[in-house]
């Protein structure tokens, strides 16, 4: 599959339309893919990352454990409707991660609150 993608992306990436039509097909698959299993964790939670990816990191505060500040999902719905009127062609996913904090004091996720949580 990730070589698929990758290929076909490789087509025409500056396109956006023919981006969509990648991202449609690929969600399809994993539509098709679903399903339940059972296994050792390390086989069920690993996955194919998805070929060449277009990157850019960001870390930021989300607010508590117990009272979130839903900034992770405001700053998703800002980024696709900047993508969406720009008419960036993007390769999905767009992944979003949530991390506790930490006190190493070079991380961005870096707190003293240990219940602080962070969105990537």
């Amino acid at each position: 599959m990730r070589e698929l993608r990758d290929n076909l992306i490789a087509l025409d990436p500056l396109n956006k339309n023919h981006i969509v039509k990648v991202n449609q097909a690929e969600a399809e698959f994993w539509k098709k893919s679903e399903g339940y299993r059972v296994g050792w964790s390390d086989e069920i939670l690993g996955f194919d990352c998805g070929g060449q990816q277009w990157v850019s990191e960001t870390c930021f505060p989300a607010g508590k454990l117990a009272t979130p500040s839903m900034k992770d999902l405001e700053y998703i719905e800002e980024l696709k409707k900047l993508i969406e009127k720009q008419e960036i062609p993007a390769p999905a996913p767009i992944e979003q991660r949530w991390t506790a904090s930490t006190r190493s004091p070079m991380s961005p996720a870096s707190s003293p609150s240990e219940d602080d949580i962070f969105s990537w």
